[in-house]
């Protein structure tokens, strides 16, 4: 029986490694910064269209992305776009964090199969949600609304 199971997972390793480039594998079975994030001030989660949700969580401080975790319950694709997400964003600047494309996002990750695309897709929205959530809370803050 071993054998058996030994036999089938090289049969879907070998596959993996002929649909997915090597970074995406990576950040798939090895992903950063994974988990809700203790003391975040901007979060968003998302639902895609293929049934995927991806959640972002940020703490951002003088105008930076300070630290940044992501969870998701989706396929491997889905893992490996949030963790180059945050490796991407973490550090940076609002303007630049909000400035990342689902291209750019791609590129990192050496691409994605035409049908994974949509994944780039959902990790740049959900992010993008989380910083204007963070920007609307800060104007009505400075407003005086709450």
């Amino acid at each position: 029986m071993d054998s058996l199971a030994a036999g089938l997972q090289e049969l879907i390793s070998s596959e993996e490694r002929a649909t997915f480039p090597p970074r995406v594998l990576a950040e798939a079975y090895h992903p950063r910064n994974v988990g809700r994030l203790q003391n975040a001030n901007a979060q968003a989660s998302f639902k895609g269209p293929c049934g995927d949700t991806m959640e972002f969580h940020l703490r951002i401080a003088s105008g930076r992305v300070k630290k940044i975790s992501f969870m998701t319950d989706g396929c491997g694709a889905s893992i490996a776009t949030g963790s180059m997400l945050t490796r991407l964003v973490g550090g940076k600047s609002l303007k630049a964090a909000a400035a990342l494309t689902e291209s750019r996002l791609l590129e990192a990750l050496g691409g994605l199969p035409k049908e994974h695309r949509h994944c780039a897709k959902l990790a740049v929205t959900t992010l993008r949600m989380a910083l204007a959530g963070y920007t609307d809370t800060k104007k009505k803050t400075k407003s005086g609304r709450k």
